[in-house]
């Protein structure tokens, strides 16, 4: 459980033996290349995915074919793209067309003339009032329709008639037009929509050749970025000092010059973190919000460990516990059959029998108190009571921020800034005494003020009292954090309450459901049901999102610095870090 240490790398090699040098690299699979920091390829699976996908679609398929040696999964891609996008104008005409002809056909069949032909002999279409039906004195006109006291009247002239009132617009196109055009664009979606079921018979191939079409744009993308010189080129990047023998048999295989050195003081290379299978759940928990610093610390272990008791702790219901356990048993052969499932599972097992486990000790089980004598015998926090849950959610921050602070501190050691953390973690054992026993309050007035001391001298790595006293107030100035930071924990106990609150009362309701006559039984059963299944889904809910955010927000902001970006080996879609 910790951030891989990384060497510089930089590598040359005759230009001719571009291609091959970097399919070979790519295999390995080991490297940070600096070229596609600056320039990333182009993502294919963007467009590949939305082929795939409209083709997957489509209402017909043909059986899937064998793909030939020399099978172009792009050229398919462009086509079904191409093929979409026609249908997707095609439509959008479609509609145009249909809409037009509701207004049209209201008008009746017009067959419109040249105006070359009989410029005398043009069509105004209006709708008219009644009383302005008189304006029409002296006009050649014809009422198609009346629609209540409106009149849809046609008047014949060279000239617009000027009239108070404007004209309907119903286009150049008469109504036979429009259904002669209606039918091309039928015909031209029936033609797209039979290659688009051709095109479905090459659905494995593709999926199957989704990788090897990455792989490829990412080798195009660093030889059209990397530095040349003359008949050579060269490359640049980062990789585990753990796989510098790798590398370096590679680049003695391929006939490339290879310089490998520990990284600067002032450059920041990539960060990889570097944990067994069993962390790497919580290694995805700490990716999805922050990529630690190179040269801070992997607090993968801890989040993994801290978010599943949270979650515990704001569920805490040994009946909801067990009722997640079944459900990621349920789920477990699905879930093993990628890598990522096989995390997720994991850690809905951890989550699921910290809260049956946490919920046994709480004596809570689907918002009623133990069944059982012998469950009773096991309860030894008791949920209820109030000052007691208070009292542990505030331990629980304490204890938690300054562990924070604990690590931090070693990993600062042996610089100055060393002492502020320990003067941080002395404020928290300060706090955490005057809350638990009040009369220790004087004893850790002393304490808190002598940790403030160190805080304010000991934060700075500069020499001369005067400096470290300016560095020093920026961070005393963090006791107002500090407070508010403790207090958050208070959310452990708050929704831990309000999911056993919520649970007694649709208990209460299908109690009463059920002495109700006739289908008391099944209306009381529906109520627990319903009831306890929303209670369940809301407790996750709220265990996932504040137990991550007392590891994101609280616990990061004492105990992480600074911000890295991920280690991204030059590696093949299915590879992994080497």
């Amino acid at each position: 459980m910790s951030i891989a240490p990384l060497v510089r790398v930089d590598m040359v090699a005759a230009l001719a033996d571009r291609d091959r040098l970097l399919a070979e690299l790519q295999t390995l699979g080991v490297v940070h290349l600096d070229v596609l920091d600056r320039t990333p390829p182009e993502a294919v699976d963007a467009g590949f995915r939305a082929a795939c996908a409209w083709l997957a679609s489509a209402p017909q398929r043909r059986r899937p074919a064998i793909a030939p040696p020399d099978f172009d999964a792009a050229a398919v891609t462009r086509e079904a793209l191409a093929l979409r996008e026609q249908r997707r104008m095609l439509d959008e005409e479609r509609a145009a067309l249909t809409a037009r002809m509701r207004e049209v056909e209201l008008w009746g069949r017009w067959t419109f003339r040249s105006i070359s032909e009989h410029p005398q002999l043009r069509l105004w279409f209006f709708k008219l009032p009644a009383r302005a039906l008189t304006l029409l004195d002296g006009h050649i006109w014809h009422e198609v329709r009346r629609v209540g006291g409106e009149h849809w009247v046609v008047i014949v002239a060279a000239e617009e008639p000027r009239l108070p009132l404007p004209r309907v617009h119903i286009g150049a196109r008469s109504l036979a037009d429009l259904e002669a055009r209606l039918a091309e664009v039928d015909t031209a979606i029936d033609d797209i929509e039979a290659a688009r079921t051709s095109l479905t018979r090459w659905l494995p191939a593709l999926e199957q050749a989704r990788e090897r079409l990455a792989d490829a744009v990412a080798r195009a993308a660093v030889a059209a970025n990397v530095d040349l010189a003359g008949p050579v080129f060269a490359l640049s990047g980062w990789a585990p000092a753990a796989a510098l023998r790798r590398l370096q048999g590679f680049a003695e295989a391929s006939g490339a010059a290879l310089l490998a050195r520990p990284p600067a003081s002032d450059e920041q290379p990539p960060t990889l973190l570097d944990n067994p299978p069993r962390w790497r759940a919580g290694e995805a928990l700490v990716q999805f919000f922050v990529t630690p610093d190179y040269r801070a610390w992997d607090p993968s272990a801890l989040v993994a460990a801290s978010f599943v008791f949270f979650f515990a702790v704001i569920v805490s219901d040994a009946l909801y516990g067990l009722a997640l356990l079944v459900l990621v048993l349920a789920l477990g052969r699905r879930l093993r059959r990628s890598e990522g499932g096989g995390q997720l599972r994991r850690m809905g097992l951890l989550l699921a029998l910290a809260t049956l486990v946490w919920g046994v000790l709480v004596g809570v089980y689907g918002g009623a108190p133990p069944p059982a004598p012998w469950l009773a015998r096991w309860q030894l926090i008791p949920g209820g009571d109030l000052d007691i849950m208070l009292t542990l959610s505030i331990a629980i921050g304490l204890v938690h921020l300054a562990l924070a602070n604990a690590i931090a501190a070693w990993r600062l050691w042996p610089a100055r800034p060393f002492w502020g953390r320990i003067g941080w973690i002395v404020i928290f054992l300060a706090a955490g005494l005057a809350f638990g026993w009040p009369q220790m309050r004087p004893v850790a007035a002393w304490l808190g003020g002598a940790g403030l001391l160190v805080v304010l001298f000991g934060s700075s790595a500069r020499s001369g009292w005067g400096r470290r006293l300016r560095d020093g107030l920026p961070q005393a100035a963090r006791l107002v954090s500090a407070l508010g930071d403790t207090m958050s924990y208070l959310r452990l106990f708050a929704l831990a309450l309000a999911g056993s609150a919520l649970a007694a009362a649709f208990n209460g309701l299908a109690r009463d459901a059920w002495t109700v006559p006739g289908a008391g039984a099944v209306l009381g059963l529906l109520v627990l049901v319903i009831g306890h299944s929303l209670n369940l889904a809301l407790s996750v809910a709220s265990g996932v999102v504040h137990g991550l955010r007392l590891n994101y927000i609280e616990f990061f902001g004492w105990g992480l610095w600074g911000e890295g970006r991920p280690f991204r080996g030059f590696r093949r879609c299915a590879g992994e870090p080497g």
